[in-house]
């Protein structure tokens, strides 16, 4: 027996697949993303995708369905200062210094060295590769990737320091520049001089020397004491000081027994301004002659002149061993040895004439000089390396297997 109510639907149901007209259900399309520049120091915002394509409409039937929205774009990489793309690396980079002043060293990955320089707080410093920089340098230990898979940008911090600007390796274009606003100073230096007054005049004249070691401390205006000692010119230079008042003093305990100041005074105050090297002046000491440190060096080459034109050319070695003697001004006489470069250098001599003697005994066999002369007078200057210039020996041969 036919259920009729079962019959209807079948019937109903084949209808609309054989009557139903064709209908094109079409996916729309998805937006594109939006770009994102990593190689940029300002990649733009990725814009919004699309909506997507309505379906298509079916024969004589419904509408399709709608493409489904495209997604959104993602943002490009984005930072504050606008500027080129770098374009697949660099080559050139300026950076400003925000920590101390100091020697700063810039190093590739392999270990070149880019930049070695001292550079003060505040300032600017530059350097370049031939070509194209490695991926990663090091600016004192701190890492900065430079192939623009990272994003660079001005103003952007590797340790202790800013880039300012930097130069692709691709196009040769400049990246966008920071303006340079040094970060306010707070210290500066306190230099000076300590010179032995020989003359008791009160300045210093030619052939009044300074005096070495002499300690120079700086009391701040945050209460902090800060030293240096001087050099054998008697110069001295005191860093990070603070900005403001302070007092300098030279410890006597360090000068020579009874010196007397002639110039200058001690202790001396100062107004040190930030960012600068600020005068002490110089401070004059006469001393008693016994304590007067009035010697120097006398330092000069011996070389194996080989080609015997009376100058010392690349590949002309030095020679190891030679005897010099210096008899100085007090009729003592310093000796010394020349090391392999052929350099030499006898301490201790008296300042005044003095005579430089090449000890011939010492040389080779069968030397002869051909350039400087042996002995040789000079003017001795204390406190400081006194030249007595090159001294070539070309060597004869004169047995039957010579080379």
């Amino acid at each position: 027996m036919i259920n009729i109510k079962s019959y209807l639907s079948t019937v109903a149901i084949a209808s609309l697949v054989l009557f139903t007209p064709s209908m094109t259900l079409a996916k729309g399309h998805s937006g594109k993303s939006g770009s994102h520049d990593n190689c940029s120091c300002n990649g733009e915002h990725g814009k919004s995708g699309k909506h997507g394509h309505h379906g298509k409409s079916g024969k004589s039937g419904k509408y399709g369905h709608h493409g489904k929205s495209g997604k959104a774009g993602g943002f490009g990489g984005y930072h504050p200062n606008s500027c080129t793309p770098c374009k697949g690396g660099l080559s050139a980079m300026t950076l400003r210094n925000d920590g101390s002043s100091g020697t700063v060293n810039v190093t590739g990955k392999k270990g070149a060295n880019l930049f070695s320089d001292h550079v003060e707080a505040g300032e600017t410093f530059s350097y370049q590769s031939n070509g194209k920089m490695d991926n990663s340098i090091f600016i004192n230990g701190a890492d900065i990737h430079t192939s623009c898979s990272r994003p660079l940008y001005a103003g952007m911090k590797v340790g202790d320091f800013t880039l300012v600007s930097a130069t692709s390796a691709s196009t040769g274009e400049v990246l966008c520049t920071l303006p340079v606003t040094p970060p306010e100073a707070t210290t500066g230096k306190v230099c000076g001089i300590v010179f032995y007054d020989k003359n008791n005049n009160g300045r210093q004249d030619n052939g009044e020397v300074g005096t070495r070691g002499i300690v120079v401390s700086v009391l701040d205006a945050n209460e902090d004491t800060k030293r240096a000692e001087t050099r054998g010119t008697g110069f001295y230079c005191v860093d990070d000081v603070a900005a403001g008042e302070a007092t300098v003093t030279v410890k006597e305990s360090t000068l020579p027994a009874n010196a007397t100041l002639t110039v200058g005074s001690n202790p001396s105050d100062i107004t040190v301004i930030a960012n600068q090297k600020n005068s002490a002046g110089r401070d004059g000491y006469i001393f008693p002659q016994s304590s007067v440190d009035e010697t120097g060096k006398v330092c000069g080459v011996v070389f194996h002149d080989k080609n015997h034109n009376g100058r010392q050319d690349n590949g002309e070695v030095g020679t190891r061993g030679i005897v010099i003697s210096v008899l100085d001004s007090n009729e003592d006489t310093k000796i010394a040895k020349t090391q392999m470069t052929g350099f030499y250098c006898v301490d201790d001599v008296a300042a005044g004439e003095a005579t430089v003697t090449v000890k011939e005994s010492t040389l080779p066999a069968n030397a002869t000089l051909t350039v400087g002369s042996n002995p040789s007078d000079i003017t001795v200057i204390a406190n400081q390396k006194n030249s007595a210039g090159r001294d070539g020996y070309t060597i004869s041969c004169d047995c039957s297997n010579c080379k």
